[in-house]
């Protein structure tokens, strides 16, 4: 029988969690940002927004990810295609006026910043 965990250890996993938590949602903003900017892009060329198979292929992509990384496949398969559905829908709710290819995107208070990588979030497995 393993040992109960203190609460300190408890509290530091929980705060581990907590840190993985905001890095995802800090991801999923960044790639809803750089969807727009792809969608903005199209959309002033003309070209159309949705194609399914390079969705397809995001999906694949996905999955193998998951599996490379010993994670539940369907899971990641889900945020992924649950991501792509609402970066379209705001897009599409945005107005028309605001859909533009910009490098910048609105940070917290609303100055833009530059919509470049991700701040990733480095956390300790052991």
């Amino acid at each position: 029988m393993s040992a109960v965990p203190s609460p300190r250890t408890i509290q530091r996993l929980r705060s581990e969690i907590e840190t993985i938590d905001r890095s995802i949602v800090l991801l999923l903003g960044a790639r809803e940002r750089a969807q727009h900017r792809l969608l903005a892009w199209k959309e002033a060329a003309g070209i159309p927004g949705h194609d399914p198979a390079q969705e397809h292929r995001v999906l694949t992509r996905a999955i193998g990810w998951a599996r490379e990384c010993g994670t539940d496949e369907h899971v990641a398969a889900e945020v992924i295609r649950l991501a792509l559905v609402s970066g379209k829908r705001r897009f599409a709710a945005a107005p028309v006026g605001s859909r533009t290819a910009s490098r910048t995107a609105p940070a917290r208070g609303g100055a833009p910043v530059p919509a470049g990588p991700p701040l990733l979030v480095r956390v300790n497995s052991g």
